[in-house]
């Protein structure tokens, strides 16, 4: 019996590391700059040819993803400060708390109907 205990306290314990691990690979993999490439709702619809050519006209929307749960999201020099849990996968700005979804190279925001997609800078 107390050898059971024993193997069970140890997969437990494994569990427990690699979980860990997988939200620090997570939270990796999440870091970084991300490009606003599209954009739907609100009566306006902005396709990814045509964020293409706002950024090439010198507007640009991104959003910094930090690996300290911080981000920050720039809409052509409107700047938000914000926090993420990746684990509920929501961005919270101002105690109001945002889904997103993260597909390792996107990100997607829906908020009051609009939606925001963001693709990781290499």
């Amino acid at each position: 019996m107390k050898s059971i205990k024993s193997c069970v306290c140890a997969l437990l314990a494994l569990i427990l590391v690699f979980s860990l691990a997988s939200c620090d690979t997570a939270k990796e993999k999440i870091v970084g700059t991300y490009d606003l490439v599209s954009s739907r709702g609100g009566g306006m619809d902005i396709s990814e040819q045509q964020m293409e050519i706002f950024r090439a006209s010198g507007l640009s929307a991104t959003l910094e993803v930090r690996d300290d749960n911080t981000a920050e999201m720039d809409i052509y020099g409107n700047k938000v400060e914000m926090t993420y849990n990746l684990s509920k996968m929501i961005f919270i700005v101002n105690g109001k708390n945002t889904k997103f979804t993260f597909d390792g190279s996107k990100i997607t925001i829906v908020s009051n109907g609009t939606t925001m997609v963001f693709l990781k800078r290499d």
